[in-house]
């Protein structure tokens, strides 16, 4: 199994929900997209129309993950503080293949 993560920038200088990183279990990139696209806050905004054009996309390109690089991936961001102004907002939200998800603070 695949796992397709999308990290969000933060887009005039917030964080939003779901999280700081979206995690699609997925077969494909296409499946990938389109469950991304069904999570609330969850967009591409390629022309800038909700988005600010000096600060970036939120949502930027997806990166392929196995299960060990998932892990990874985790442990890494682990290491990071997000806590310094975004207190309410998870490092992870991964949707599983079953829809199940789960949420990493």
């Amino acid at each position: 199994m695949e796992y397709y993560a999308i990290r969000q920038n933060n887009s005039y200088g917030v964080t939003t929900t779901p999280a700081k990183i979206v995690v699609i279990e997925a077969d494909n990139l296409h499946e990938a997209e389109e469950k991304f696209l069904k999570i609330d806050g969850c967009y591409f905004d390629r022309d800038f129309s909700l988005d600010c054009p000096c600060c970036g996309v939120r949502w930027g390109e997806f990166y392929v993950y196995d299960d060990r690089g998932l892990e990874d991936l985790i442990v890494s961001e682990k290491k990071w503080s997000w806590k310094i102004r975004e207190d309410d907002i998870p490092a992870f939200y991964i949707l599983r293949k079953d829809g199940k998800v789960d949420i990493i603070e």
